[in-house]
């Protein structure tokens, strides 16, 4: 009896993957770390076969290792990846290149000040729904032709990770939706399919696209190749998946209109959902997993690297000493934060240490520190680098405010939910509601194996998820008082980036 479904995730630092029963307990997990190779600056790589496929081949061997699941048992198989991203492949299906990664590549400048040029700024962003940025694959397939002519020449195929997952699986080409709208300029958001015409006129063949498919719909099924690989059943059918961030949506339960999904992570993701198709320049127009839902993206650059950097320049001593008795630093962090009243005693951070990527769309941006004074103290700046994180997701909520959405809850997950200073924090500042998703981890896994059962019509629709799938941990009210007062913090939080652009701009072009 076909009883369980399976979803992985390839991740920028981890893979991982859960087999799960019907009714959403997850029976085995495991996860896998690895790096990012940074061979030049400004690049972001993966190796999509030592990372992306060995990933895979390893979590599946795992999972079904012990027999006390058979490989016949598993219904169907979902999988997402980090993105957008893209590997090209020969005719023989073997990549040409090390894989490019997502935003945190930025070797795409160039060619977005090119596109700007030849197509247009409103042209593409009527056609596309977003504005390019170092986020569009179609930037970095110009890249790649133009400084890898010869490799761009034998390439027959361009794929995303997932979709790279689902070839050596299925010997098939497809990329998801969501990826595909990320292709901009090379994608029509109006029509959903390829722009032929701009295609054609930036000199990127057609014929190195992918087929598009929902990212539900069955792609195909595994291969008696694949099936020695993996330790999966022949004939398993597998859906086309969908970008990380979308699938961990689905795995928290994000996936009404009105929701917003925050990822806690390295960076933050800011997810809000619509029933119709909005567009602005600031964010990322999309689709969602799930059928029916569109999205707005805002991607920030820095969220919990704040905490890493604050950590190594502030804590590292005392870090180091917990470590060495089993103990973690972020409870003493979090405990450090609670005691420094909201707005930190008139301190105020910008979170563009590593430059910006949505709202401001400006990777010369820079962190600053305002309103230090001789009894601030190293809490006081952690306080306001939590505060600097939530005033970003709330600038990019005024902007999903005044577009006629409104947000009715936030559902967040990642590894930084465990600080439950900073999650008020966020709640405080946008005056929402904050739903916190238990076992957040996994919850990419368990949204796409939810999405793979979905897909083969096990269930209908999102009852049987919401329900019973979604882990929920805590639920945040915010601060009322708290939520007026940082009010008038963020009103001088949205002017200082416009009153130190320019001057920020010039530090950049001197230390470089």
């Amino acid at each position: 009896m076909k009883q369980y479904l399976l979803g992985i995730d390839i991740g920028t630092s981890n893979s991982k993957g859960i087999i799960s029963n019907l009714e959403g307990r997850i029976i085995k997990s495991y996860s896998i770390s690895h790096s990012v190779s940074n061979p030049r600056s400004c690049w972001a790589e993966h190796d999509s076969i030592k990372i992306w496929w060995d990933d895979f081949k390893k979590i599946c061997n795992e999972l079904l290792s012990k027999k006390s699941i058979k490989n016949d048992e598993i219904a169907a198989i979902g999988c997402s990846g980090l993105g957008p991203s893209m590997v090209p492949i020969d005719k023989n299906g073997d990549p040409l290149r090390p894989a490019i990664l997502y935003g945190i590549d930025t070797r795409s400048k160039n060619e977005i000040k090119y596109l700007n040029k030849i197509l247009g700024l409103k042209s593409i962003f009527e056609n596309c729904g977003q504005i390019l940025s170092v986020q569009s694959v179609g930037t970095k397939i110009l890249w790649y032709k133009k400084n890898e002519p010869d490799k761009y020449k034998i390439t027959s195929k361009i794929l995303t990770a997932n979709g790279f997952i689902i070839y050596k699986l299925t010997g098939r080409y497809s990329i998801d939706l969501c990826s595909a709208i990320f292709f901009s300029p090379l994608f029509n958001i109006n029509r959903l399919c390829w722009n032929i015409e701009i295609s054609e006129k930036i000199g990127i063949s057609m014929s190195v696209l992918p087929d598009i498919y929902k990212p539900y719909d069955v792609i195909g099924e595994v291969t008696k190749e694949a099936s020695r690989e993996t330790g999966l059943a022949e004939g398993t059918p597998i859906i086309a998946g969908a970008v990380d961030t979308f699938a961990e949506a689905v795995g928290a339960g994000a996936i009404e209109s009105g929701d917003v999904f925050l990822s806690y992570g390295t960076t933050m993701t800011v997810i809000v959902n619509s029933s119709s198709l909005k567009t602005h320049t600031a964010l990322w127009a999309n689709m969602h997993y799930v059928p029916d839902i569109y999205t707005l993206i805002g991607g920030m650059a820095t969220s919990g690297a704040l905490t890493t950097w604050f950590i190594k320049n502030f804590m590292q001593v005392e870090s180091e000493v917990l470590k060495t008795n089993g103990l973690s630093v972020y409870p003493v962090l979090s405990d450090m934060a609670s005691k420094v009243p909201a707005g930190a005693e008139g301190l105020i951070i910008l979170p563009y240490f590593s430059g910006e990527r949505t709202p401001i769309n400006d990777e010369s941006a820079r962190g600053i520190i305002v309103g230090l004074n001789l009894s601030h103290s190293r809490e006081h700046i952690y306080r306001a680098l939590l505060e600097s994180t939530a005033n970003g997701v709330a600038h990019h909520l005024d902007i999903i405010g005044k577009m006629n959405i409104i947000p009715k809850r936030i559902i967040s997950a990642g590894g930084g939910i465990e600080n439950e200073t900073w999650t008020q924090i966020v709640s405080d500042v946008t005056g929402l509601k904050q739903i916190c998703i238990g076992e957040s981890g996994y919850n990419a896994p368990v949204g796409n194996a939810y999405m793979a059962g979905f897909g083969i019509g096990l269930f209908k629709n999102f009852s049987m998820l919401k329900n019973k799938w979604v882990n929920k941990e805590s639920i945040i009210e915010p601060d009322k008082k708290k939520h007026l007062k940082y009010k008038k913090y963020l009103k001088i939080y949205r002017s200082l980036y416009k009153n130190t652009k320019e001057e920020i701009h010039k530090l950049v072009k001197l230390s470089s």
